[in-house]
């Protein structure tokens, strides 16, 4: 499936998942960072990541779900997206994410 619906204030919001760029859980709402805009629902990011699919989309973090799609570059600590905003990588998740993006990157050849 390629959209995803979140529930927002009483009404329903479709987005592509492509577009999105990152997912950040902070003070109980959850935060899709798309092209360009920013959509907040309440859903708990484990909730939202069960839709995600799981060769693109990784979670780096406790509080962050990454688009492998849109990363320019990653290191020990976060990675770097294509649009130049960085999201972090937490260390007990490094080994996971880095066999994440090196599955994703063959997938693509």
């Amino acid at each position: 499936m390629r959209y995803i619906v979140l529930s927002q204030r009483g009404s329903e919001i479709v987005i592509e998942k492509q577009e999105i760029d990152y997912i950040e859980r902070e003070n109980r709402v959850t935060k899709f960072y798309l092209e360009g805009q920013m959509i907040e629902v309440a859903e708990k990011l484990a909730d939202v990541q069960k839709y995600l699919d799981q060769d693109t989309f990784v979670r780096c973090h406790n509080s962050f779900i990454v688009n492998l799609e849109k990363i320019r570059s990653f290191g020990r600590s976060e990675f770097i997206l294509k649009n130049g905003k960085s999201v972090p990588i937490s260390r007990s998740r490094y080994g996971e994410v880095r066999e994440s993006f090196v599955r994703w990157t063959e997938i693509q050849e």
